[in-house]
């Protein structure tokens, strides 16, 4: 498995998400989701191709920055990358920072800079934060303009509960 295929399957899946997400009868944009101020968790389903999923999203108070944080399932294992720039994780953090590559992530690079988003939303950097002992990825996305993103990809399989808050995301 090579490291362009992690990050197609995490940017399909993020992709599955906008288009199909439900959290009360509503489908909720990444622009409808950031404009949001709920700072409690909200649980939502979607699916990836036939399995469903529960995702979590919340917004949470940053240092410098708000940060709307989604929470989504991977349900492959994140393989060790090989052949990305690996640097120092931010304090604190069990990791690797792994740099992203130009062609990596387009989907979310292309929903970033489209339609209502480019009105509101200015790329400033984007890197993934990978932690091999969590078996999880983060995306952190930053806004020139407001608003931070974080993405977390954690291991899980498709949910099948209609009771999301039993099972803790």
């Amino acid at each position: 498995m090579t490291d362009q295929s992690i990050f197609s399957r995490l940017d399909e899946n993020f992709s599955a998400f906008l288009k199909t997400n439900h959290h009360r009868k509503n489908n909720y944009s990444l622009h409808d989701l950031l404009k949001s101020d709920h700072y409690h968790k909200r649980y939502f389903a979607y699916f990836v191709g036939n399995e469903e999923y529960r995702a979590c999203v919340r917004n949470r108070h940053g240092v410098e920055n708000d940060w709307l944080h989604i929470k989504l399932v991977n349900d492959n294992e994140l393989q060790p990358f090989t052949g990305y720039k690996f640097s120092f994780p931010p304090n604190g953090y069990n990791g690797c920072k792994v740099d992203i590559g130009e062609d990596d992530l387009k989907m979310l690079k292309d929903t970033l800079q489209s339609g209502d988003m480019a009105d509101h939303f200015s790329l400033g950097s984007m890197h993934a934060v990978y932690s091999d002992q969590d078996d999880l990825m983060e995306l952190r996305i930053y806004n020139k303009n407001g608003k931070n993103i974080l993405i977390t990809f954690t291991k899980g399989y498709p949910e099948f509960d209609d009771t999301p808050y039993r099972n803790k995301l």
